[in-house]
């Protein structure tokens, strides 16, 4: 806009250099009487005057038109700029709620599987309690601290040759 109108200037003060210089070209090569001649420039000068005040209106109907299409172009690019940023932001807004839903179903997705390996523990457990309780082991002790007890026990106990010495028949089955 600026070049167009420095151009239209600059076009303006060369016709007006050239329409003077030519005036006075004309002054001095003119075969005329200067009163005439006086004439002539005063009226070639109005000419130039008028034609310049024409040349500066269309140069300055060119320029707000200029600044008119620049001003909206502008807008337009400004409101294209505006939509592809609402856009984005709405498809980024779209794209944290998918993955939000894809976290929440795969957080229920765990939580259940979770839930029914807990149970199934719990459940193994349970049946391995009551196998447990429910089985004869053929033993005089059913856990350690039993065991223990009885380890005791038998170590207070006479052996199968103190019995004899003392007269007693020892147990054929403790042999």
């Amino acid at each position: 806009m600026e070049a167009t109108q420095t151009k239209s200037t600059g076009l303006l003060k060369g016709l007006l250099a050239g329409g003077l210089i030519g005036a006075a070209a004309g002054l001095l090569f003119a075969p005329r009487a200067g009163k005439d001649t006086r004439a002539k420039l005063n009226e070639d000068m109005t000419k130039i005057k008028e034609r310049s005040a024409e040349w500066m209106s269309m140069a300055q109907e060119k320029a707000v038109g200029l600044a008119e299409t620049a001003k909206e172009t502008s807008l337009n690019k400004l409101q294209e700029t505006k939509d592809m940023a609402g856009s984005a932001v709405d498809s980024l807004k779209s794209t944290v709620t998918d993955l939000k839903d894809s976290a929440n179903t795969i957080i229920g997705t765990i939580k259940n599987e979770a839930e029914n390996a807990k149970e199934s523990v719990k459940a193994n457990a349970e049946e391995a309690k009551e196998k447990l309780n429910e089985s004869d082991n053929s033993s005089l002790a059913q856990n350690e601290e039993e065991m223990k007890k009885l380890g005791k026990e038998m170590d207070a106990m006479k052996t199968n040759s103190e019995l004899k010495k003392d007269g007693y028949v020892s147990d054929p089955a403790q042999r």
